[in-house]
């Protein structure tokens, strides 16, 4: 699988995915506040997951495949070899989101703060792999009439709890920007303009759920302007 850098090995042993899930969810919303929150817990029996060779066993079947095809020629390339595994894991998480509406200068203001966290663990012991780091976010969004700007920014935790297999990931903060205004062309057209900002701080990031987190980290800054017509 080259778009991840894995050689890949699957198992037709592998036994079916099951799961109990439970889902608790909360919601307000008058002509000011709103909020959300959202608590679950999901028992998996056999989850599948992906597995990666340490460190270790890399060398030990690069040294196996020297021995047996010469030191120009390696049984996996330059791939990682990664197989299918399963194991029995629960999943515990939840997600929340608070926000205020205020009338201001002839249009809205919202403000809004969301979180989200979850653990997952397996029953033998060990971390699974490739779970997202908790998240916060915080955005402002102002609107009047056909204008709209918008600005957020989104904190996310390193991730620490990993597995036998993973190396930890650093936080980052990114902060992103929009402001649009929409043209009313008739006749059920409207021509959007829109001028954005992406990671303006030009933060580097990575995403810990990324099979290729090092190689390809989050796109640095981003500013540009885009249009489109909807009907």
């Amino acid at each position: 699988h080259l778009a991840v850098a894995r050689y890949e090995v699957g198992d037709a042993n592998l036994d079916m995915e099951r799961s109990n899930n439970l889902d608790f969810n909360l919601l307000y919303d008058d002509d000011n506040w709103f909020a959300r929150a959202s608590i679950y817990r999901n028992d998996v029996d056999n989850y599948v997951y992906l597995r990666d060779e340490t460190e270790e066993e890399h060398e030990e079947h690069e040294a196996d495949a020297d021995e047996d095809h010469g030191e120009e020629i390696h049984e996996h390339g330059d791939l990682l070899l990664a197989e299918y595994a399963q194991g029995d894991a629960t999943f515990n998480g939840y997600e929340i989101e608070i926000g205020r509406r205020f009338t201001l200068a002839g249009g809205e203001l919202e403000v809004r703060i969301q979180r989200d966290q979850v653990k997952a663990d397996f029953s033998a012991g060990g971390n699974v792999p490739r779970i997202t780091p908790s998240r916060n976010a915080f955005a402002v969004d102002y609107q009047r009439g056909l204008s709209r700007a918008m600005v957020e920014m989104q904190d996310v935790a390193s991730q620490n709890m990993i597995s036998s297999f993973e190396t930890p990931t650093s936080g980052y903060r990114l902060v992103n920007a929009r402001l649009s205004h929409s043209i009313d062309l008739g006749q059920g057209a409207v021509l959007t303009v829109s001028a954005f900002g992406r990671n303006l701080t030009d933060e580097v990031a990575r995403s810990h759920s990324s099979f290729v987190k090092n190689e390809v980290p989050f796109a640095g800054r981003n500013v540009g302007v885009k249009a489109s017509v909807s009907f």
